[in-house]
């Protein structure tokens, strides 16, 4: 049976932590506008510069979870297996959060990303004479990506940078499921967490001093976990409103997966998870 999540108290300990780091680094200093030499000051010199971008992310989610039972332990009252293939369709919650910290060419980056969500699946009583089944399922997903980045390419006239990153992930869910027929109730809980190696790029154009246009992707999984591959992208437009504050849009997309071969007695231990959608938000330089 493939099912959802919903203790997410871990990830919210990480977002606090994430977000305290990127505040108690960023001592008020020689903000300004941006440029691709972010990182250096005006005579060139390596100086430290600090970003904190937290934002709303809206996405829409497919999800498969398997929660790791063996077939016997699954609810069939004489019907199929019943699964969850689309999950999350009403959200709950969902957070966003990047920090960035560069010194030259060198940075250092970590995104944080944490959804919460539920959703209810009517499951066709078969035959028809047993009683409607309900499935009630409840998620959370969170993904940690830190990264180190050397900027390859920069250029004042052309305004625009290149950074190419390389690091890791650890990302996990929690779900919580309940199967309701008639008077029958069983219900499953599960919960998963693992570290796939990631590398990618952030390209970012500057039209004005206060505009930066940037993208970001990057693979993960990157081969392990049965050859498991996914990505992580987003495309946003930042305003400078001054030199300190920003307002940022876009959209992102992100897919990570954990693929295992289903054992004879129908134990399921897979995880794919599928975000995509706006993200708007502010963030602090400094």
């Amino acid at each position: 049976m493939s099912a959802t999540p919903s203790s997410g108290r871990p990830a919210l300990g990480l977002a606090a932590l994430a977000l305290s780091f990127g505040l108690a680094c960023a001592a008020p200093a020689s903000a300004e506008y941006f440029s691709p030499r972010e990182g250096f000051s005006d005579g060139g010199a390596p100086k430290l510069t600090f970003e904190v971008e937290p934002f709303l992310f809206l996405p829409r989610v497919d999800a498969t979870i398997g929660l790791g039972r063996p077939r016997s332990q699954d609810i069939t009252i004489n019907r199929p297996r019943p699964t969850v293939a689309e999950i999350l369709k009403k959200l709950s919650f969902a957070f966003d959060c990047d920090c960035l910290v560069r010194y030259g060419n060198f940075s250092v980056d970590t995104n944080f990303i944490y959804v919460s969500a539920k959703n209810q699946t009517l499951v066709p009583p078969l035959p028809p004479s047993l009683p409607q089944a309900t499935l009630n399922v409840k998620s959370s997903f969170y993904i940690v990506s830190p990264g180190l980045g050397y900027r390859v390419f920069s250029s004042m006239p052309s305004k625009v940078s290149l950074d190419l990153r390389a690091g890791f992930t650890y990302q996990g869910a929690d779900a919580d499921s309940e199967f309701q027929a008639g008077q029958f109730t069983s219900s499953g809980t599960h919960s998963v967490s693992f570290v796939q190696p990631w590398i990618g790029e952030r390209f970012d154009y500057f039209p004005s001093r206060r505009w930066r246009l940037e993208n970001t992707f990057s693979l993960t999984g990157l081969g392990v976990d049965n050859g498991t591959i996914g990505y992580n992208a987003k495309l946003s437009a930042t305003y400078a409103v001054s030199k300190w504050f920003d307002v940022q849009f876009g959209f992102a997309a992100v897919e990570t997966k954990r693929t295992f071969t289903i054992l004879p007695d129908g134990t399921n231990r897979n995880f794919r998870v599928l975000l995509y959608g706006p993200v708007a938000g502010f963030g602090f330089r400094f």
